[in-house]
């Protein structure tokens, strides 16, 4: 699938003295795949998405949602937000939930609804008040409406938190579905490994800057080794990538100049990947 669900443009943000985005972030995320916000507290991972939900205003740039001004309505028609903190009624149940969002959207109904929760094992919640609940629960609650049915373009911040290992697999393989069958799907998450689970896109903030972009599978390219083994091959620091407390990553293609024991090295995983481009 072609073109991008969102595209954004030179952004600022600001609170105050406080960096949100720093002048210049530029991001694209591709129609119909999904992509993984990387990023430490206060990166700006969620400063992005209120922007792009209009919830807060840029201090410059633009961000486009299916080509629309994100300031514009009518660019969030099919956009479905689950922010990382969500204030519900005490006395409020899915059907409440599912009839309100209803009234704005023409993609919930409560069958496919219900259908989720069936699918999460949490059938019993379907009519039970929001209040008193786990985190857990209440999160299974909130993916059930946003999973629900055919979403066009779904913005997820730490959907992931508060949930057992088997939900937690169980959202990777719906969200695996819904990609494959159109949806776009934009997530923010602390855990690095998430990448490699999705086998998706990954979009590193650090600091407020986009400082890599790419796909898990881009990362089969690349090779770990020591520092140690380097200097033994005289491999020069012009052909490493990255580097990261003793180990360097260098493009498997430039490897194959030298006379390396390939059982010396290892591939990169995303937490390699991770801590080389933060400098951590």
């Amino acid at each position: 699938m072609s073109g991008f669900a969102l595209r954004t443009e030179n952004l600022k943000k600001y609170y105050g003295r406080t960096r949100g985005l720093r002048e210049g972030f530029s991001c694209d995320i591709r129609k119909g795949e999904n992509t993984i916000l990387l990023g430490s507290n206060g990166a700006g991972k969620s400063t992005l998405m209120n922007i792009a939900m209009n919830l807060i205003s840029a201090d410059s740039g633009t961000i486009l949602i299916n080509g629309v001004d994100c300031r514009k309505p009518e660019s969030r028609k099919f956009v479905r937000y689950l922010p990382e903190s969500v204030i519900l009624p005490v006395y409020c149940n899915t059907a409440d939930m599912t009839e309100e969002y209803g009234r704005y959207r023409e993609d919930i109904n409560f069958s496919d609804v219900a259908d989720m929760f069936d699918y999460f094992g949490c059938e019993d919640l379907l009519n039970q008040y929001y209040k008193g609940k786990s985190k857990g629960e209440k999160q299974l609650m909130l993916l059930s409406l946003m999973l629900s049915g055919k979403p066009e373009f779904l913005i997820l911040d730490e959907p992931l938190e508060g949930l057992d290992p088997i939900n937690i697999r169980k959202v990777r393989k719906r969200i695996k579905t819904l990609c494959e069958s159109g949806t776009t799907v934009l997530q923010s998450t602390h855990r690095v490994h998430e990448v490699e689970m999705h086998q998706g896109n990954f979009l590193i903030i650090h600091d407020g800057r986009n400082i890599a972009t790419g796909e898990f599978e881009s990362l089969s390219n690349y090779r770990k080794l020591s520092r140690k083994i380097q200097q033994e091959l005289n491999i020069p620091e012009s052909k490493v990538s990255f580097s990261f407390d003793s180990f360097v990553i260098i493009e498997k293609q430039t490897l194959n100049s030298f006379p390396i024991d390939y059982s010396t090295v290892s591939s990169v995983t995303m937490e390699d990947f991770y801590f080389a481009t933060v400098g951590q």
